[in-house]
């Protein structure tokens, strides 16, 4: 037996960083993703083989058993880059009890980009091994699951990428609450990859940091990124896309300021709204991974998403995808 899943990428259009403080955070599906096989085989565990993106030794192959046990892997990093399959399948094999199986991992984007490769990558796996298993999975459980994966590697997590991969479309994301957002004008978007990872409970930890040093200021910070946020909502609702890009501009200059920027992001960011962007900013945890810029017009993003290529960085230009996870075979 063969299934196979397909499960979007993510951007956050507003509100990453003032989430964790209990702010809503904007969030989009988007037409990048992950594609995940699985073929029932004859042998033990679990067989993994994906290519890991960048420098480094391209295609892996790994064996995890049903408890996520890794072998055949003797890198930290490897390790670092395969934990969240791992979990994936401790997960899945504990609520579904699927037979043995080799899994295929295609991903279209670098991970740590700040684009939910790990939420995308953990909710491919654990769609595809209920689907081998025969069982209905409906998105909710699904969701839940892949946050608790998120959990078991991280620590801490929010609900934003699980629920985004998971149910597709542009949504506000508020705790474990979400509602879908109706946009008669979906804005053209360019996602460049800054060069460099971004370690999301690093960045959270340098805010954290940062607001205990400021005080109020800081928390004032926050709030207005909130404020920020519902703006956003509105503009997107009423297909107002010049008042977003204005907005994702004043969002960009209150994530530089928490110290999340990076001279590369600030190059990515300056050169796309140079381009033509109505808005561009970080999007994800920052210190490294994606900007995004916000095109009313795909002629101007195609020409921005070039420019950006010739600068040095891998650029897409998509649009927000109302799909979620798809399972077929």
């Amino acid at each position: 037996m063969e299934v196979r899943a397909r499960v979007p990428l993510k951007v956050i259009i507003s509100g990453e960083h003032a989430a964790v403080y209990g702010y809503p955070a904007v969030s989009a599906a988007i037409g990048l993703g992950v594609r995940v096989r699985a073929v029932e085989s004859d042998g033990e565990g679990f067989l993994i083989e994906t290519e890991l993106d960048g420098p480094g030794p391209g295609r892996v192959r790994a064996r995890v058993g049903a408890s996520g046990e890794l072998s055949r892997v003797s890198s930290p990093g490897l390790r670092r880059e395969l934990r969240y399959v791992a979990s994936a399948i401790r997960v899945g094999a504990r609520e579904f009890s699927p037979p043995p199986a080799e899994v295929r991992i295609e991903c279209e984007a670098p991970p740590a980009s700040g684009l939910g490769t790990s939420a995308a990558v953990s909710a491919g796996v654990l769609a595809a091994l209920a689907a081998l298993s025969g069982e209905e999975l409906d998105r909710e459980r699904l969701r839940r699951l892949v946050r608790r994966v998120e959990l078991d590697v991280q620590g801490k997590a929010s609900w934003v990428d699980s629920t985004t991969v998971t149910y597709g479309g542009v949504l506000s994301v508020s705790g474990r609450e979400f509602r879908r957002l109706e946009c008669p004008r979906d804005p053209v978007l360019v996602v460049a990859y800054s060069g460099r990872p971004s370690r999301t409970g690093e960045m959270v930890e340098r805010v954290r940091r940062l607001v205990g040093e400021v005080g109020d200021v800081g928390e004032r910070v926050m709030e207005v990124i909130g404020e920020v946020v519902s703006g956003v909502e509105r503009a997107l609702e009423e297909g107002d896309l010049e008042r977003l890009g204005r907005l994702l501009d004043v969002n960009h200059g209150l994530l530089a300021a928490l110290g999340v920027s990076t001279r590369e992001l600030e190059e990515v960011v300056h050169a796309l709204r140079g381009a033509g962007a109505l808005g561009a900013k970080v999007t994800g945890a920052g210190g490294g991974g994606c900007a995004v810029g916000v095109f009313e017009d795909a002629s101007r993003a195609e020409a921005a998403a070039e420019l950006l290529e010739l600068m040095g960085y891998r650029a897409h230009v998509t649009r927000p995808s109302p799909r979620g996870v798809r399972i077929s075979g």
